[in-house]
């Protein structure tokens, strides 16, 4: 019944998350205490953040996967471990690896297969 309740209350966001990779480089060293913290989900002043994956490829760089995009709120992650990010660079959002070719501020619209893939992520039909 617990588990019943929790599903029927949970917020919108959450059942329609849409899962982003995100590149970070920072002055800080991250450690396996920051990846078990980051998979529990990081208390910060206005909500928690849900459960993310974090892959330390060196001390300084790294790849956050989260299923929110609250603002600032990667970095406000890392802020709350003590350990500000000095460079963010988004590689996905949910199916869509993001075109490199565009310049930053710039945008496209989305192909019909990318819609379709995105509404597929978020368990929309359409």
């Amino acid at each position: 019944v617990e588990e019943v309740a929790q599903e029927e209350t949970a917020p919108l966001y959450q059942e329609l998350s849409i899962r982003k990779i995100i590149d970070y480089a920072q002055n800080a060293d991250l450690d396996e205490e920051d990846i078990r913290i980051f998979a529990e989900g990081i208390p910060l002043k206005d909500f928690t953040a849900l459960p993310a994956s974090l892959e330390i490829i060196s001390p300084s760089l790294g790849r956050l996967t989260v299923q929110e995009g609250k603002y600032h709120q990667v970095k406000r992650m890392f802020g709350a471990r003590g350990k500000p990010v000095t460079r963010l660079h988004r590689l996905s959002f949910g199916p869509i690896p993001l075109d490199e070719a565009l310049a930053p501020g710039e945008y496209r619209e989305l192909t019909d297969e990318e819609a379709a893939a995105l509404y597929e992520a978020a368990g929309i039909q359409k």
